[in-house]
């Protein structure tokens, strides 16, 4: 039966497994939430039977076994199961070891009426440190099998936790990231891991070491995606972008093919599936090893028009980089909500309206920034620029939202841009009015905001994911700027003309 097809009913007599059983205290705590029973199922469903009689398992986060049981309640119903499996299972929160331990109690018996023996070993310790310490000493075990559901809490640069990974070459922007890391370490050679985490790995220079440690020595199988942003641990109100990914200990090969599979929600109703090859996916000759998921035929082809467009940035002789400026960190008396002498507009997300600048606010925490010998390096000159919010809110209906901030509206000298937005920038100056406009129009475009999600999973817009876009030429540009200045196009007349442009480089006919 395909993973597609499989979505196990179970009715067991298992304490119940929710997020429920675990205090808000403890979740806040440790970041960590329990896999629930229909998640578990698909989960386990993931992995390939292989014709062993015993075979070994990993779940470095068992919380109250939902995973582990769900794996060995599907192991069992392989044509040639094992007549034997043994668990290695890691816990923090001792709360749950009564709980835990009757659940893998009942376990045994449960296997034990199909046949098999199941054996495991409980482990209430740190899942981090007792690796580190296992692989500095040479004698970590190996796994046919890892199962996991790991802490989404972010990795403190310095922390104990971060020194101890980085002493055996693993940098980790994530808890989540470094748990998958040493995991795929425990795995044999044609083992296999089932993760689910936030999606936000897919993208961003602070995952790229994550990435290129997974494709050191494991490819990726499969890759499940949710259209709900809740639905996954919807009891447990987590509004994360949540992926299930399933991958194997060996050699990467671009040419090898993976599934995609994409769901409205948790129910797994409606699971599509389409197969693409890993070159697809990750593209080879991209540095950043970026993740593009692509959902379904409508999006390769969205993906394949976007990168027939001829230029990078660097080509069309612009660039992008977050806002230098870092409230916080200023002088307390250098930065004002009025706009006093001796100031420059502070911008930052909230004054990006509507495609331009909207500056002054009454309403806007911060508007200006005095300009002293401790800050006129992170000012920028008097110029055109387009703004791009870091963050957008869910409620928005795009992920980019930018803004031309042009220079004539302003009789200042300087602009501050706020550490939250990212800036299209000549030299770290500004450029041409006409090419702003064009710039700020095609970022709009329906088409960029669906190609950018197949790879950013987050309300997150980094500068190094707009880099890695492919632009338009210059006169393209130019020629989109009529769309910005006429007040009467909508978002269909301007994905019209973006359209157009696309059609030069990449016809479907």
């Amino acid at each position: 039966m395909s993973i597609i097809d499989l979505h196990v009913s179970t009715e067991n007599s298992f304490n119940e497994i929710n997020g429920n059983n675990r205090s808000i205290e403890l979740k806040e705590k440790y970041e960590q939430y329990y896999t629930p029973t229909n998640i578990a199922n698909y989960m386990a469903a993931m992995f390939k039977p292989k014709k062993k009689k015993s075979i070994t398992m990993l779940d470095p986060g068992v919380g109250m076994g939902s995973l582990t049981i769900a794996f060995v309640r599907n192991v069992l119903e392989w044509d040639n199961h094992p007549v034997e499996i043994k668990a290695l299972l890691y816990e923090i929160d001792e709360t749950v070891k009564f709980r835990l331990e009757e659940n893998l109690s009942e376990l045994k018996e449960y296997c034990l009426s199909h046949g098999v023996t199941f054996q495991w070993e409980l482990k209430f310790t740190d899942f981090i440190s007792d690796s580190v310490e296992k692989i500095l000493r040479g004698d970590i075990d190996i796994f046919d099998y890892v199962i996991l559901n790991p802490p989404y809490r972010k990795m403190v640069s310095g922390s104990k936790e971060d020194d101890e990974l980085r002493g055996i070459g693993i940098q980790s922007a994530n808890y989540y990231a470094a748990f998958v890391s040493l995991s795929k370490r425990y795995l044999k050679q044609h083992g296999e891991y089932v993760a689910i985490t936030p999606r936000s790995f897919c993208n961003g220079v602070y995952f790229l070491p994550y990435r290129k440690d997974m494709e050191l020595d494991t490819r990726y199988l499969d890759f499940h995606l949710f259209d709900s942003r809740t639905s996954p641990f919807s009891k447990d109100q987590v509004l994360q972008e949540t992926i299930i990914y399933h991958g194997i200990k060996e050699i990467w090969d671009s040419n090898k093919y993976v599934n995609v599979l994409h769901s409205t929600d948790s129910s797994f109703s409606d699971t599509s599936k389409q197969l693409l090859k890993l070159e697809e996916i990750v593209y080879p000759s991209d540095a950043n090893r970026v993740i593009r998921i692509l959902r379904n035929g409508d999006e390769k082809q969205i993906s394949d028009r976007i990168n027939a467009l001829p230029c990078t940035l660097k080509d069309i002789g612009l660039d992008v980089s977050t806002g230098p400026i870092v409230g916080f960190r200023e002088k307390s008396e250098n930065i004002s909500k009025d706009v006093v002498e001796n100031s420059y507009p502070y911008l930052y997300s909230k004054h990006i309206k509507n495609g331009a600048i909207v500056w002054p606010l009454n309403d806007a925490k911060n508007n200006s920034i005095i300009g002293d010998d401790s800050n006129l390096k992170r000012l920028r000159n008097r110029g055109n620029y387009v703004l791009v919010k870091r963050m957008s809110s869910k409620e928005e209906r795009r992920r980019i939202i930018c803004g031309v901030l042009k220079a004539s509206d302003y009789n200042y000298e300087y602009f501050g841009f706020d550490n939250k937005t990212n800036y299209y920038h000549r030299n770290k100056s500004g450029f041409e009015l006409e090419v702003t406009k064009g710039l700020c129009v095609f970022l709009s475009a329906s088409l960029v905001d669906i190609y950018f999600r197949t790879f950013s999973g987050h309300t997150q817009v980094n500068a190094s994911d707009l880099k890695s876009l492919r632009y338009p030429t210059i006169n393209d540009l130019k020629e989109l700027s009529s769309a910005y200045d006429d007040e009467s196009d909508n978002q269909d007349s301007i994905d019209r003309k973006v359209e157009e442009i696309i059609k030069k480089y990449h016809n479907q006919d």
